[in-house]
């Protein structure tokens, strides 16, 4: 449901959110309830600032019953340094709003049961985002190291299966706490939610790839040029498999050799890269070569 927009970016609030509000009203939780998600909109208002500073548009921003996304247009996790600065802006945000609301309510500036339940909102936003798996910021400055070596779709499988498993443990923890007769829903429902969240994730990790080699193309004209990365390829080799090990900002040269490791040719990323679009992921790598030669 379409709220209003903020220098063009759409706000959103999930219709899921309305019944929660009645529920939590009933429960008399209503007012920290709605200062989590103030809190929340700041977090995610900190994403859309750094985004933009490195030339990324937030186009939407949805209020969800347990958390808050916000869409960025563009590929920005193509670019590893970009991706950890805009995913910690947020957790550090809500820490230095901690450190402020601390510091006055320590000398008596401001301070009540509003500040220190605005303190322990912050504090647990941050320590919640900073969790390592996929979609959380934490999870995404995982990805954005972890690809820097083993390549953005294996860095998104690692760090979504990473999500899975957070979530995994807070539902339960939220589950146990049930049972003990401690009303910890949120718990239970947010790590119910990043489980399934971060299945989506999975399913993302080839679309990134596939738009990944699609962006080197306006990254290299942009930079002129661009790093090269040699890999060394059995023949035999999928050509999925293959394409997991390629990296971001790297354009990626490919020696084919055979069992007992003679050079059969080469390939480049372009070559490998329009044969996963044109006949699959499961050809091999050596089944390239004719026409790699043919072309050349």
């Amino acid at each position: 449901m379409l709220i209003g927009r903020l220098r063009g970016c759409r706000l959103r609030i999930h219709l899921l959110v309305l019944p929660v509000v009645a529920a939590m009203a009933w429960l008399g939780q209503l007012p920290v309830f709605l200062l989590t998600l103030a809190m929340l909109l700041v977090h995610e208002l900190c994403h859309v600032a750094v985004a933009g500073m490195f030339g990324f548009h937030v186009g939407e921003i949805e209020l969800l019953p347990v958390g808050c996304v916000a869409r960025i247009d563009g590929l920005f996790a193509m670019d590893p340094r970009a991706e950890t600065a805009i995913a910690l802006a947020g957790p550090l945000i809500n820490l230095l709003l901690v450190m402020l609301l601390t510091t006055l309510d320590r000398y008596a500036i401001v301070t009540g049961p509003v500040v220190q339940r605005l303190i322990s909102i912050n504090l647990t936003l941050a320590l919640f985002n900073l969790m390592p798996g996929l979609p959380l910021d934490g999870g995404r400055v995982v990805r954005a190291t972890l690809a820097r070596e083993m390549g953005l779709v294996r860095a998104t499988v690692t760090a979504s299966w990473m999500g899975f498993g957070c979530g995994a443990i807070l539902a339960a923890w939220g589950a146990a706490l049930l049972v003990r007769g401690t009303p910890a829903y949120l718990p239970a429902a947010a790590g119910a939610l990043l489980m399934l969240l971060s299945l989506r994730e999975r399913r993302t990790a080839v679309w990134l790839m596939l738009r990944e080699a699609s962006d080197k193309k306006d990254i290299l004209r942009r930079s002129e040029v661009l790093p090269v990365r040699q890999i060394v390829a059995d023949a035999s080799l999928p050509l999925g498999r293959l394409v997991r090990r390629f990296v971001p900002h790297r354009y990626h040269m490919v020696l084919v050799v055979n069992e007992q490791c003679a050079p059969l040719g080469s390939l480049s990323e372009s070559q490998v890269m329009d044969a996963v679009m044109n006949r699959g992921m499961m050809e091999e790598v050596g089944a390239l070569l004719p026409r790699a030669r043919a072309g050349m």
